[in-house]
């Protein structure tokens, strides 16, 4: 079960997004047109046809802390994943998963993991991921890869994020 650490902290990073969303929402462009059409819809279940089915994505369900979507699409593309230092979860496992499981349609995974449960290491990283295109014997094809990894930062007593 989730703790209350986790949950909040899920909670303000949706609510940072959201403000951040309805300000580009504002405007009349097309990034404005776009974020008019982009909604958290939480924990929502994904399920991957097992046709996608690849050593990174072997399995055809998945429940994110928190994702979000455009209306007309059918996956999210933006995974958020909150972690702690005691939890079998990884985002280095479960990046790739998403990533490639979608096909694509899933745009980048930001991984939290809190450090909370451990006395000794107070401290909370950050890891964002993104499907990178690169040429191969076969063709082009997919690869995760971590854009930023394991970024560290100290967890004070009220944790602000930017995104």
């Amino acid at each position: 079960m989730p703790t209350t650490v986790h949950e909040c902290f899920i909670d303000d990073a949706e609510d940072t997004i959201r403000i951040q969303l309805r300000k580009i929402a504002c405007g009349s462009d097309e990034a404005a047109l776009f974020a008019k059409k982009l909604r958290s819809i939480r924990s929502s279940d994904i399920y991957f046809p097992f046709a996608t089915a690849s050593p990174y994505a072997p399995h055809s369900h998945f429940s994110p802390d928190s994702s979000f979507c455009h209306k007309e699409v059918q996956y999210p593309g933006v995974i958020l994943e909150v972690t702690n230092a005691n939890k079998e979860k990884k985002i280095s496992r479960l990046a790739p998963e998403y990533l490639l499981g979608s096909k694509g349609e899933i745009r980048i995974v930001i991984g939290f993991d809190l450090g909370y449960g451990t006395r000794s290491s107070p401290k909370a990283t950050f890891s964002v991921w993104r499907c990178h295109v690169v040429d191969s014997a076969d063709g082009k094809r997919r690869t995760p890869f971590p854009e930023i990894a394991d970024e560290v930062r100290p967890v004070p007593g009220n944790m602000r994020i930017s995104f």
